[in-house]
């Protein structure tokens, strides 16, 4: 016997609102352009990071009240920053060297070394004063 389905409520929020509105439409896109290079498609995902990216400005509401959905947004813009450059950088490297070598050693080292600047902020944030919340 099939589990009987739960009605869910209707979006309420401006970028839940937007997500269904534009969902088929970039969908349609990416599956089109998929077909015509894949520097085009990369482009068009950093240009979709963008737009994910405002979604969080969006949410934070007017006179963006909610620095917390400010900063998660520009955590998403600068992930799909690097991770767009990131493959620009891992062909050119391709292209240049004839393998991945170099590029998989490079992406271990700046790991290593996102991993030890994250260590290093954890320590500190741990002895920052606290503030106290704005009512």
């Amino acid at each position: 016997m099939p589990a009987p389905e739960t009605p869910t409520a209707p979006p309420r929020t401006l970028t839940a609102k937007l997500g269904e509105v534009l969902s088929p439409a970039l969908d349609a896109l990416v599956r089109a352009l998929a077909h015509v290079s894949a520097d085009v498609l990369t482009m068009t995902g950093l240009a979709l990071t963008g737009i994910a990216s405002a979604f969080f400005a969006l949410a934070g509401g007017p006179g963006y009240v909610s620095p917390t959905a400010l900063r998660v947004g520009g955590v998403i813009a600068l992930a799909g920053l690097v991770a767009t450059l990131g493959s620009l950088a891992a062909g050119l490297l391709y292209d240049r060297t004839g393998s991945y070598t170099p590029t998989f050693a490079l992406g271990v080292a700046l790991t290593l070394i996102a991993l030890a600047v994250l260590g290093r902020l954890a320590r500190l944030g741990a002895h920052a004063p606290r503030l106290a919340p704005v009512a």
